[in-house]
């Protein structure tokens, strides 16, 4: 009896092994016919550069990368203004551009808070040339006076975070 008992627990040893690399067999080769490649897809960005104007000017000589001391009152400061001009081609399409005003805190950049934000919903055309401005729709005539919110002395920056 304990021979056959030796027997049948071999036997049944090797039908598992034989039953389990068969099935690792297939599963294997389940998963080299379940890959599909899909479409190429290509990612494309843009580049871009913020300028500032104390009067909103309509002369684009007038707009620079950085503003001389700005006077403030104690209550808010002198008028200034921030645009985005696009310097390389690219993505082209509808996005929304999210302007924050923040101020250096010690040595980090901290958002204003208190309304000085806007929202700008604008349909970039994909080529360079194209020039945003901190209102609602991009347009200059209702461009953002940040000065209104630049009542204390320090420096500040605004920063445009730009999605599709």
């Amino acid at each position: 009896m304990n021979e056959r008992n030796r027997s049948q627990r071999s036997f049944v040893a090797v039908t598992l092994i034989t039953v389990l690399a068969v099935t690792t067999v297939f599963v294997v080769y389940a998963v080299i016919l379940s890959t599909i490649n899909g479409n190429q897809v290509n990612v494309v960005g843009f580049g871009g550069s913020m300028w500032y104007d104390e009067a909103n000017s309509a002369s684009e000589a007038d707009w620079t990368a950085t503003l001389p001391d700005i006077a403030t009152n104690g209550t808010v400061s002198d008028p200034w203004y921030a645009k985005i001009n696009i310097t390389s081609a690219g993505y082209a399409g509808d996005v929304t551009v999210t302007w924050t005003l923040q101020y250096l805190n010690v040595a980090t950049w901290t958002d204003v808070g208190g309304g000085a934000t806007q929202s700008t919903s604008f349909t970039l055309t994909g080529s360079s040339g194209d020039t945003i401005y901190a209102s609602a729709t991009g347009v200059q005539g209702s461009n953002k006076n940040w000065g209104a919110y630049t009542a204390t002395a320090d420096q500040y920056r605004v920063k445009a975070v730009i999605e599709s």
